[in-house]
């Protein structure tokens, strides 16, 4: 016989699912809570409500990057590291059966707020220590998320054009993105110039959240020996 952790109720073993990383071999909570036990509902801007930040402290301590458990909780051991790594690079942890982000706990944890938006200013998502993490607007978020890289020349915000007049000469064109509006910046010979004003408007308009673009295009320019 074993209690559950969720519902309190002392049930047979059959009633709990099996669990490698647990002391007795079964999880804490039975089959039947587990069934309900949900992620909690987003709100309406997309992001999912996690509690409060006394609630987080009682559970973790944040050590470097990673979530410490404080307490052994069904299978998660007291001291070891919580959450898993996602194919998009975002680290997830469960919280009172809710799996949320682990940037945004630790956030919370130290804050004690939730931005509707939270950036890694290195762009590694799964750096989440306090000083890799900022609050950004919807705009600067989309300035320094991942970068899109276009397949005809290999730099960001810059494509080779051929014009439909067989007169005119083919060029490099240079563009930028604001707040969902597409800026021409202007057409060029030589890539180099492309590249360079591109990056030049970019940290006009986007500051240090457009610097992982601009790098990635020196990067490039250098590897051109350009």
């Amino acid at each position: 016989m074993k209690s559950c952790k969720k519902c309190g109720e002392t049930k047979p073993l059959t009633s709990f699912y099996t669990g490698d990383r647990c002391t007795d071999g079964y999880r804490g909570t039975c089959k039947q809570c587990a069934t309900k036990t949900q992620c909690l509902p987003a709100k309406e801007n997309g992001v999912v409500p996690i509690p409060s930040a006394d609630r987080l402290n009682e559970l973790f301590e944040l050590v470097g990057s990673d979530l410490v458990a404080k307490k052994s909780r069904g299978c998660v051991k007291s001291g070891s590291v919580c959450g898993y790594k996602r194919k998009d690079g975002y680290i997830r942890v469960k919280v009172d059966g809710a799996l949320v982000m682990a940037h945004r706990v630790g956030w919370k944890m130290y804050n004690g707020d939730e931005p509707t938006f939270i950036d890694h200013i290195n762009g590694d998502r799964s750096d989440n220590r306090l000083e890799n993490l900022r609050a950004v607007t919807s705009s600067d978020n989309k300035s320094n998320e991942s970068l899109r890289i276009d397949s005809t020349s290999g730099f960001i915000g810059v494509t080779w054009y051929t014009p439909t007049i067989s007169t005119k000469t083919a060029k490099w064109v240079a563009k930028i993105a604001k707040e969902g509006n597409e800026k021409h910046i202007g057409y060029y010979i030589e890539l180099k110039d492309a590249v360079l004003a591109y990056n030049a408007e970019c940290l006009k308009l986007h500051g240090d959240y457009g610097l992982r673009k601009v790098e990635h295009n020196l990067n490039k320019l250098r590897e051109l020996g350009l």
